[in-house]
């Protein structure tokens, strides 16, 4: 395995861990726009993670639509899945 592929798999790995923890445990304790901001890096994580486990790596023009494209989606997808983000922390 070389060292993109292994980088790939961290990367999706850490984008599923920090999706969870969002949608688990994050929303409700910290402000919308900081659960928006988190939700927009887990996609664009999954997006780079993806992308680097493709061989030959993609050209300039999927990565730059994957990662856009993922870092509108995942937080348009965990807002129709869990509801719109809360503010104020959960006592």
């Amino acid at each position: 395995m070389d060292s993109s592929a292994t980088t790939g798999i961290a990367l999706l790995a850490t984008g599923t861990v920090g999706g969870l923890v969002t949608a688990l445990w994050l929303r409700g304790r910290v402000s919308p726009i900081a659960v928006i901001a988190v939700d927009a890096t887990v996609g664009a994580l999954l997006a780079t993670g993806a992308l680097l486990l493709l061989d030959p790596i993609p050209n300039l023009a999927n990565w730059a639509a994957s990662v856009l494209f993922l870092s509108v989606a995942c937080p348009v997808h965990f807002h129709v899945l869990f509801g719109r983000p809360t503010s104020g922390a959960i006592s």
